[in-house]
């Protein structure tokens, strides 16, 4: 008499699909990296708006300090939503634009209560 081990009770793994759950987190996790890449490129983008518009009213070229900052923080930010997506899904470039926003809300609340 042959002993069966468990694959041959309940079948082959082809018929079963994965052994491992094949969740949601596998397809969630990408989104909140990309969610956490907004949130970080809003941090600097209006953060950075916000540090220069403060350095430039002083500034004795405050022309130099608006035009290299908006250059810089939008080449930034344009360059990450390119990379991410030629790389990805146009559900990471949202959630990444969700971030960006989450961010935005969050530097004027900041910026309101410094200032």
């Amino acid at each position: 008499m042959k002993n069966l081990g468990l694959m041959d009770l309940l079948g082959s793994a082809s018929v079963l699909g994965p052994l491992e759950p094949a969740g949601a987190s596998a397809e969630i996790a990408p989104l909140v990296t990309a969610l956490a890449l907004g949130l970080v490129l809003g941090a600097v983008f209006f953060g950075g708006l916000w540090w220069t518009v403060r350095r430039g009213l002083t500034s004795s070229t405050p022309g130099l300090w608006f035009g290299l900052s908006a250059l810089g923080r939008m080449a930034a930010v344009f360059a990450s939503f390119y990379f991410l997506a030629r790389g990805g899904g146009w559900s990471q470039v949202l959630a990444c634009l969700l971030g960006l926003l989450i961010a935005r809300i969050a530097v004027s609340r900041i910026v309101r209560r410094t200032t």
